[in-house]
């Protein structure tokens, strides 16, 4: 029975050499699928080249495409002639990068007399031999694309060498050769059936390129949820082809090799027609089937072992008795547990002699691996591999719980507490302290909101004098500015109903302007948290600084002394883009020492954030704590407050207080 297939893709790496090749042969044939005039049927005159002695564009290209398909056919043995559809198509290509080709089946048969395997998909080509017989009589088994956009000039400085020798110039030429015995590896099954972006199998089917993948410390892909195989495609280094064949040459890499077995190419971010579909980059020396183009490679290396193992055979017989060149042991039967596994490999704690094989336990304490990273020390006992010494997890911190061990790599989770647990989070001026989403804050519990008044000096007052210039130093920046004369005033207020915890201590609001020659601000986004809510904003620019203030109304008071309140620089703010707006509609109580009585407030949205600033090198007292300020719409007209005497570290002066503007309500900021 038939079903649909896959492609994969080769890019701007392909290695081992075979020292022999098979005596047995199979016919693959180029069907130049190109229409007339163009890829393999450009009349453009070209003079021979490499070996390749034909004498137009496109005919060099199909000596080329043959010429590959030849060295497959030299390898493979099947009685059914290939035939192989191909045609050169516009791809990506520019100056520094190009799509070179892609290729894969152009069917999955399964249940077909001959099949090795029921409710198996195998590549068309494959089915074909094993089943002896063409199932789909005149039907191209491999459909082969090759980017004509190489050579044709224009943002594309890429090109085809289409020379026979293994040999194109240096620079920008690409060897055909090399690019198509690459393609034709997947059409001849190197490829998943499966969905790589979702795993989903294809009509619920294993295939057979499947049944050789393994999730290192997972198991094997065929058993997996379509989650678990979408997992395995992204898991860089973890996973691995396990067949017998393709275990048997892995001594002659030195890279790529992980836990005895080949590693495949599963980037963490996935790349479709790559993923899963080639061996890994890390393989070294580079193979064939890899992802990336990295030279003339004329031999199919690792990858006809791969094949082999699929069934393009003969590889020899597991379980006949002779030790063939790819087996490590043989003693006559294909059943593993027995020292001798059923893929004839020599199974951990055992030794095996002679043919047939005669297996025994190695002795006791003998070094060996469990397959798991979560044992630190694997002796044989008995003939079975025992792990001990295991890795011990423990909590990162006070908001998260005692991780378990991943058996893949040795590493321990870090799973978070539940959103609530009590924590300490070592600020004095937040509580209760709770975790959420693993980190431990509390909301400030030391500090007062303010309700700030638009104002001006006073008429009575002399003018203002901006003081030298004053740097300002925060956690977003290092700033220095000139400030310059009032416009508002900050009351300690009570906020629905919450009493004031410092009656005298308030904030002062002075424009700044940022002194020339500075870097610009680099804007920072960040989740705040406070008494209304948690928000995510993005700060645009600095605007003003809160000066902490003593305020009478008869007489200059004197200046503050020690207090909780910080210096405050104030950015100006926007909701951060694709986040949650702030809702409409919200309302609070305030009261302060104007308005005896709470009254209602109509809050629009918040307008800034004013970080704890180290002003002059004065310090912090509590750098945690933040103020996001907000415009408020008061529901009654209030009196206005002229002639009210401040005192900062600015200067004595008079101020007057005209209308409600903002408040400021003690927040919490994070990374969102």
């Amino acid at each position: 029975m038939r079903a649909a297939t896959p492609t994969a893709t080769v890019l701007l790496v392909l290695g081992l050499c075979l020292d022999a090749v098979p005596t047995h042969a199979a016919v693959i044939t180029i069907v130049n699928r190109d229409a007339a005039g163009i890829g393999m049927n450009d009349p453009a005159v070209r003079v021979p080249v490499g070996g390749n002695t034909a004498t137009t564009l496109g005919t060099q290209r199909l000596a080329a495409l043959q010429f590959a398909a030849d060295i497959w056919g030299a390898h493979l043995a099947s009685a059914i002639e290939i035939r192989v559809g191909a045609t050169f198509i516009d791809q990506f290509c520019d100056g520094f990068s190009a799509t070179l080709g892609s290729a894969g089946p152009t069917a999955g048969f399964f249940d077909f007399a001959g099949a090795p395997l029921g409710d198996t998909l195998y590549p068309a080509a494959l089915a074909d031999k094993l089943a002896g017989t063409d199932l789909d009589p005149g039907a191209d088994d491999i459909r082969a694309r090759f980017n004509i956009a190489l050579g044709a000039g224009g943002d594309c400085t890429l090109d085809f060498y289409l020379g026979l020798d293994a040999n194109p110039p240096s620079g920008i030429d690409i060897d055909l050769v090399a690019v198509a015995l690459h393609e034709l590896g997947h059409g001849l099954g190197f490829v998943p059936f499966f969905n790589v972006s979702t795993g989903a199998e294809t009509i619920g089917l294993d295939d057979v390129y499947e049944l050789g993948l393994e999730q290192h410390g997972f198991g094997p892909l065929a058993p997996m949820s379509n989650a678990g195989r979408q997992a395995a495609a992204k898991d860089d280094g973890d996973l691995h082809f396990v067949g017998p064949t393709v275990i048997a040459a892995l001594g002659a890499l030195t890279g790529g090799v992980s836990g005895g077995h080949v590693q495949m190419y599963a980037p963490t971010t996935l790349t479709p027609g790559s993923s899963v579909s080639h061996f890994d980059t890390d393989v070294t020396p580079s193979e064939l089937m890899e992802p990336f183009y990295a030279g003339p490679k004329h031999t199919p290396g690792l990858a006809f072992l791969l094949l082999c193992d699929l069934g393009w055979g003969p590889c020899g017989t597991c379980g006949d008795g002779n030790i063939d060149p790819n087996e490590t042991c043989d003693d006559g039967d294909a059943n593993g547990g027995d020292g001798c596994s059923n893929f004839c490999r020599i199974e951990a704690c055992y030794d095996c002699t002679g043919e047939p094989s005669v297996c025994t336990p190695v002795a006791d304490t003998t070094p060996c691996n469990d397959g798991s990273a979560c044992t630190q020390t694997d002796t044989c006992q008995s003939g079975v591999c025992t792990g001990t010494d295991p890795v011990t997890c423990s909590a990162s911190d006070q908001c998260h719980d005692v991780g378990t061990c991943n058996p893949a790599n040795g590493g321990c989770s870090n799973p978070a507490k539940a959103e609530g647990a009590s924590c300490d989070d070592g600020e004095s001026c937040s509580g209760p302290d709770t975790c959420a989403a693993g980190v431990c804050s509390g909301l400030p519990n030391c500090i007062d909101p303010f309700l700030c008044y638009k104002g001006k000096p006073s008429k009575l007052d002399t003018s203002f004098v901006s003081p030298p210039t004053t740097n300002l130093v925060d956690e977003l920046e290092t700033l220095n500015v000139t400030v310059v004369k009032p416009r508002g005033l900050c009351t300690p207020a009570e906020l629905n109903g919450d009493p004031v915890t410092d009656a005298a201590t308030h904030l002062e609001s002075y424009p700044v302007k940022v002194i020339k020659g500075q870097p610009r601000h680099v804007k920072h986004t960040a989740l705040v948290r406070n008494a209304l809510g948690s928000i995510i904003l993005q700060t645009q620019k600095p605007v003003f600084l809160l000066v902490p203030t003593n305020k009478s109304l008869v007489a200059d008071p004197p200046l503050t002394g020690a207090i909780e309140v910080d210096h405050y620089k104030c950015y100006s703010v926007k909701i951060a883009s694709g986040t949650v707006k702030f809702p409409k509609g919200v309302t609070v109580t305030l009261a302060d020492q104007f308005i005896a009585t709470a009254q209602t407030f109509v809050v629009k949205k918040p307008t800034h954030l004013c970080t704890p600033v180290d002003k002059n090198g004065e310090g912090l007292t509590h750098g945690l704590v933040h103020q996001l300020c907000y415009s408020v719409r008061p529901t009654v007209k209030n009196p206005t407050h002229p002639a009210l005497f401040l005192h900062t570290q600015f200067g004595a002066e008079r101020f007057d207080a005209t209308k409600e503007e903002r408040i400021c309500v003690p927040s919490l900021q994070t990374a969102p």
